[in-house]
């Protein structure tokens, strides 16, 4: 347009509105630009960072102590299917180890979780500065 605008002439009332409309168009162009560019790392690479690295991690000790609740459980059966002194003593020492086992892996993963309760509120700031940033791009009211 601004090109257009120059052939017909900046000293022209057409020409002058082609070349203020195409500046326009530039500015508003590399404001969509400045906006994609920020939403991507403000809010794109934050989330895909932590959907990589952390909650591959909470997901493996997340499995982790769900082994360790089956281990629990079996030693559980185990004492309750006991039948001499001996067999009960050998079970309630596994039952001892395995709940000592299982309560350590439910604070390594309350830590997991604990540690990331920041993360769903950096998110959800994230997202509504993004959604925020939005509203300055002007969108014709129907």
């Amino acid at each position: 347009m601004i090109d257009a605008g120059i052939e017909f002439g900046p000293g022209t009332v057409y020409g002058s509105a082609l070349i203020k409309v195409g500046q326009a168009q530039q500015r508003l162009g590399q404001s969509e630009r400045d906006f994609v560019t920020g939403a991507y790392k403000g809010f794109v690479e934050p989330l895909r960072k932590f959907l990589d690295e952390d909650m591959k991690t909470i997901m493996k000790e997340r499995k982790i102590l769900e082994q360790k609740r089956l281990d629990l459980d079996m030693c559980k059966n185990r004492l309750r299917k006991a039948k001499t002194m001996e067999a009960q003593n050998n079970a309630e020492q596994e039952l001892r180890r395995a709940q000592e086992d299982f309560e350590r892996q439910v604070e390594i993963t309350r830590l997991l979780f604990g540690g990331n309760e920041q993360r769903p509120c950096q998110s959800r700031t994230l997202f509504k500065r993004l959604c925020g940033s939005r509203d300055l791009i002007p969108y014709p009211v129907p």
